[in-house]
């Protein structure tokens, strides 16, 4: 069964983005299935000529609800419209990893032609249900899916401040870690620097070439400064920390998985506050950017009670059973047969 995949997140060096992308390529291929193409961010695909001959020839759509469908967004629209194009030929559309927030009901027009969604948080799944009568389930977010075996734990002392999609935000978690001996820079990221992928090719790669010499330089200048090289990697530091404080959503998905005490800044949406509610972890580890600015790190601890240990091991259960569910079911769709 062959897929074509849109919004793929991987244009930017983000861990937690290309987590997700690898886990459902992984979900795929373990049903036999494969992606034919993709389209990277919300990109125009309309014009992709690669992308609409793999379009006319797929047996499904599936798209990355990852992190857009929110505040109705232009480009996440675009994505959306890809159910009315002459080239979909009746194949099965699939949402999966979808947040949803604060979007025109007019795109219940679009949702209408949707065959199945898959959210991950559970305030996305009640404000669809207003507007979707299809197959609506819920798990969480697929940086956490596939399980990480712990690594060799040296030390659980120190604290790691990761970054922002805020840039403000960014800078106060900066001036706290250079504020806090002992302590370490830690971003979701390979590299605070946006890559550029719809520069032309020569342009692109002095871009990546510049992107790579400041993660560099940086390291060089200051050894506290973590700019690491893929998720496994950013996920070993974590487990070296007692406490990591960042206003990144897939921060606290990664942190989670590490098993690792998290302090979190609110988003650009509701994903945040929404992940820690489905899994039943404490609202003292939500803070505002002022009670940041002011925060006394020197004796700060927020280790996981016993009670919120066990909430999250049920949670990352439940949710992989659904997802490996609902893997199953858009695997084993045939293809529709043309009239």
């Amino acid at each position: 069964m062959k897929f074509v995949i849109l919004n793929d997140t991987r244009e930017q060096p983000h861990f937690g983005c290309h987590r997700v992308m690898r886990t459902i390529e992984e979900l795929l291929g373990k049903r036999g299935a494969t992606v034919s193409a993709r389209v990277f961010g919300t990109d125009r695909w309309e014009k992709d000529q690669r992308f609409l001959k793999a379009l006319r020839v797929c047996d499904a759509i599936l798209i990355n609800g990852e992190g857009s469908l929110h505040h109705g967004r232009p480009r996440a629209e675009r994505v959306l419209k890809v159910v009315d194009h002459p080239l979909r030929q009746g194949k099965p559309v699939y949402i999966v990893n979808a947040l949803y927030q604060a979007n025109p009901p007019e795109w219940s027009r679009y949702l209408d032609k949707v065959d199945l969604i898959l959210t991950r948080d559970s305030r996305s799944s009640r404000e669809l249900s207003r507007v979707y009568s299809g197959p609506l389930h819920q798990a969480l977010d697929l940086s956490m899916h596939v399980q990480h075996p712990a690594d060799s734990i040296t030390s659980r002392q120190r604290l790691a401040f990761g970054d922002s999609v805020d840039p403000a935000t960014t800078q106060l978690l900066v001036d706290a870690y250079r504020k806090t001996q002992g302590s370490v820079f830690l971003p979701v990221m390979r590299t605070l620097k946006s890559r550029r992928p719809s520069w032309p090719a020569p342009l692109r790669a002095w871009r990546d070439f510049y992107i790579h010499v400041h993660a560099k330089l940086n390291r060089w200048r200051d050894d506290s400064i973590r700019f690491v090289a893929d998720d496994h990697a950013f996920l070993h530091e974590l487990e070296n920390s007692a406490l990591h404080i960042t206003g990144r959503f897939h921060g606290v998905c990664l942190s989670l998985l590490a098993q690792t005490p998290v302090l979190t800044v609110a988003s650009n949406s509701w994903k945040i506050e929404a992940l820690l509610d489905d899994l039943g972890l404490s609202r003292q580890r939500l803070i505002t950017p002022q009670a940041l600015r002011e925060l006394d790190m020197t004796q700060l601890r927020l280790d996981f009670s016993a009670q919120e240990k066990e909430r999250m091991t049920e949670a990352l259960a439940a949710s992989r059973r659904m997802v490996e569910s609902v893997f199953d079911r858009m695997a084993g769709v045939t293809r529709p047969t043309s009239a």
